[in-house]
């Protein structure tokens, strides 16, 4: 603690503040990202060798982020919190294309997250504990005690705000809460937020209820959206979608 007191104002701050976190949980210190607006993450601090980061670093920043539950609940707006996976993953997580495009490959199980919004401008620092496949998930009772935690972390970030440059982060939003930069024109803005909720994976039921609308309703935009778009699958729609985003 002594450490991250004295680091505040300083570059040191991040790898003394993964140190104590990596002292709180007992296992590897967590990676920390800044996440300014509808930008790429950037790497505040990582524990990873050059071989570890290529799955776990540059492989997410490539484009798999976009996807990423807790970089869309960072784009939502969502409140400085300490968050698990299971607050923010959608009801078929794992066929989403995020799961399949990284997540499982990078060996990963679970994941809690520390989220800190900016004071002012669309900006958070994210401080990324997850577990691997040979562990097991979070416990309840270790999730309490990261919660207990989470007003300290919190008090820390909001010191470090003022070492941060956030230029960018006073930029207006210009997406709705459930867009995810899916602008195809061919798609009506429902279309694009239901291909946007497909590539999260939600399912039929979960999308409906997330835009008030039925299952059905659902299902038929989504027939419709393929046929505009040309593709017939999850797979597909995410290549497209990975294809506009490095275009655009």
């Amino acid at each position: 603690m002594a450490r991250v007191i004295d680091g505040i104002g300083e570059e040191g701050l991040w790898p003394a503040l993964a140190g104590l976190v990596e002292h709180w949980v007992q296992r590897q210190p967590p990676a920390i990202f800044l996440i300014v607006g509808t930008q790429c993450p950037r790497v505040i601090f990582h524990p990873y060798s050059p071989a570890e980061a290529q799955v776990q670093i540059v492989k997410y920043l490539a484009d798999t982020y976009r996807l990423d539950p807790f970089y869309n609940a960072c784009r939502d707006n969502v409140s400085s919190g300490l968050y698990c996976l299971a607050d923010l993953a959608p009801d078929h997580f794992q066929q989403s294309r995020y799961f399949k495009e990284y997540y499982r490959d990078a060996g990963l199980l679970d994941e809690v997250n520390f989220l800190a919004r900016a004071p002012q401008g669309d900006a958070y620092v994210m401080v990324s504990l997850v577990r691997y496949q040979h562990e097991r998930p979070y416990r309840k009772s270790e999730l309490t005690a990261l919660r207990q935690v989470n007003s300290l972390v919190q008090a820390i970030l909001r010191k470090a705000w003022a070492q941060i440059p956030l230029a960018e982060a006073a930029q207006p939003r210009t997406d709705g809460p459930l867009m995810a930069n899916f602008d195809h024109p061919l798609l009506t803005s429902r279309e694009t937020e239901i291909a946007t909720l497909i590539l999260r994976g939600y399912s039929s039921k979960a999308a409906g209820a997330a835009l008030n609308i039925s299952p059905e309703t659902v299902r038929n935009h989504r027939k419709k959206l393929y046929a505009k778009l040309g593709v017939g699958s999850q797979s597909q729609l995410f290549s497209l979608y990975i294809s506009r985003a490095r275009s655009g």
